[in-house]
């Protein structure tokens, strides 16, 4: 393991005008200019080389690609949660059996530093370094389960449970018996 340094998002970001939860907050077409157009959502993550939980990130790929859930998991729409934001408060709400668990973490992130002294998230990332939604999530789901290295090995269906709160079923589609989680979202 490297030396870790916890960080805030603006300690990390190269540009501070671009700093986000999932979205930057500045104009789409200001930020395509600055970016490039394959970068400019938080959508794409990656996952660390010191973390091996692929399990959760898939689900969370997966969660953060269906909107409505999405802010279901992020508590978008209560204003009361969303003004915690601007002290550096985040809180996520995932489900433990089934029962709705509501995780508060502070802003600071878990960093590395590359050669060039640029401090990156050590563990899950997106591809666009300004958001920190995946750092975020992942520091909420880790301490759910007590530290990251908790998060070292699971299921994308045990993580789709925790993160939507509903019972996941698995689906056989071909011969070959290829195994593609389906999920009923709740209405």
């Amino acid at each position: 393991m490297p030396k870790i340094e916890w960080r805030r998002p603006n300690e990390i970001s190269l540009k501070k005008e671009l700093i986000g939860f999932y979205e930057s907050k500045v104009d789409i077409k200001k930020l395509t200019s600055l970016q490039g157009s394959d970068n400019i959502l938080g959508g794409r993550i990656s996952q660390s080389t010191y973390l091996d939980n692929r399990w959760f990130l898939n689900a969370v790929s997966m969660v953060a690609a269906e909107e409505r859930q999405f802010d279901l998991v992020t508590l978008k729409d209560d204003k009361e949660i969303q003004s915690f934001r601007e002290k550096g408060l985040y809180v996520f709400r995932f489900f433990k059996a089934y029962t709705p668990v509501f995780v508060v973490v502070d802003d600071l992130i878990p960093t590395e530093e590359l050669a060039d002294g640029q401090p990156i998230p050590l563990f899950a990332k997106c591809a666009n370094p300004n958001l920190f939604w995946v750092s975020l999530i992942e520091k909420a789901f880790a301490k759910l389960h007590g530290r990251y290295f908790s998060l070292q090995g699971g299921t994308t269906d045990e993580a789709l449970e925790d993160l939507l709160g509903v019972s996941v079923e698995n689906c056989f589609i071909d011969r070959d018996m290829t195994d593609v989680a389906a999920f009923t979202l709740a209405l």
